[in-house]
């Protein structure tokens, strides 16, 4: 799967545009993006929120929202929330939205013997590769010492994040990952389209039918 996090930096046009044109470029349920936009409030991202909801419907692909805008989650019908905290705010929390997907971040093996013990659903291990302004990158033992800490549980799901590119996504994949998480390298790529292209036959290799 490929998690595709939005950019404030980008126009809401822009977005849309690129989320449909990435979501045509990969398997139905294999996309999931992630609102995240702390410069505005719930009512300024109530219509983003929305267009990008009703376009991952209609493509059979799964939306998420950033904790700042939780609310935002249950007004359009969001599959999940990221809590970078990750501290779950009440509203989410597994006995509220049983069917909601939980992701959170994982700066250390800390950070994923948490999740594990929580039971979170997903955890986005960063950097990986080094990104502007996300500290020292980890490098793929980051990926493998996550999967060692998983073990054979169900989750939570390990997504690489962090300076991906179609040319490292496979490692991550190799070291453990069940995806990657990205936002540069489709938002502002020349062509969005076929970098994401590029990203999913890099890691579809890896995949079952089930991932």
């Amino acid at each position: 799967m490929i998690v595709l996090i939005t950019d404030p930096s980008r126009s809401d046009d822009d977005l849309a545009r690129i989320v449909r044109a990435a979501g045509e470029e990969i398997p139905r349920g294999k996309l999931a993006v992630l609102l995240r936009d702390k410069s505005r409030d719930d009512m300024g991202a109530l219509a983003l929120a929305q267009s990008l909801r009703a376009i991952t419907r209609a493509q059979g692909h799964l939306f998420l929202v950033h904790r700042h805008h939780v609310r935002l989650a249950f007004e359009v019908g969001a599959d999940g929330v990221h809590d970078p905290t990750p501290k779950l705010d009440p509203i989410v929390h597994k006995k509220d939205a049983p069917s909601a997907i939980v992701s959170v971040p994982a700066h250390s093996d800390d950070d994923v013997r948490h999740a594990v013990d929580e039971k979170i659903d997903w955890v986005l291990v960063s950097p990986i590769f080094a990104t502007p302004e996300k500290g020292v990158p980890r490098g793929t033992s980051a990926i493998r010492n996550a999967a060692q800490i998983k073990g054979d549980r169900e989750s939570p799901a390990i997504f690489a994040l962090g300076g991906i590119r179609a040319e490292n996504a496979a490692s991550c994949m190799q070291a453990g990952a069940l995806g990657i998480a990205v936002i540069r390298s489709i938002l502002h790529a020349v062509d969005p389209r076929a970098a994401t292209r590029d990203l999913w036959k890099a890691i579809a290799p890896f995949l079952t039918i089930d991932s």
